[in-house]
């Protein structure tokens, strides 16, 4: 928490390894980020990290269903367990019936919820969530916290 500006974004992007920070260091599952080759990092964030990203960061291109399901595939999940995981996070959300929708089709709060399905779909070790209901009404946000901490 913190005012605009303050650099809440960008400490998230560091903590979630996407960005470098330009000095300190941190360990993350005990091992120091700061001393990890680019392969390291991106094994270790693809495998432990969930990120729900401020302004989403849909791919337009693929359906709910498919941006649902993209980080099972960079972690090589069968498609078996794909198909389950994702339709168990669909149905978890109320979101069935829009899984053969675009990005673009659905409203902001919408594509908010399918950035959080993303995230939690490969049960990471931890979600870093950046102002996740920013754009949610006040009895989404319950339903959007329960589902993140089930």
């Amino acid at each position: 928490m913190g005012p605009s500006g303050s650099g809440k974004s960008t400490l998230l992007h560091i903590l979630g390894m996407l960005e470098d920070a330009s000095e300190g260091e941190y360990l993350f599952q005990n091992e120091p980020v700061h001393k990890m080759n680019d392969k390291k990092r991106t094994q270790l964030h693809r495998g432990s990290i969930g990120f729900v990203f401020q302004a989403y960061h849909l791919i337009d291109e693929l359906t709910v269903y498919e941006n649902i399901e993209t980080p099972l595939l960079y972690k090589n999940v069968p498609s078996g367990e794909r198909k389950s995981r994702v339709a168990d996070i669909l149905d978890r959300f109320n979101m069935v019936a829009k899984k053969d929708l675009f990005p673009t089709q659905l409203s902001g709060g919408q594509q908010q919820l399918v950035g959080i399905a993303r995230a939690i779909v490969a049960e990471p070790a931890v979600i870093f969530a950046d102002e996740p209901t920013e754009t949610f009404i006040l009895t989404r946000r319950g339903r959007s916290w329960n589902c993140l901490q089930s």
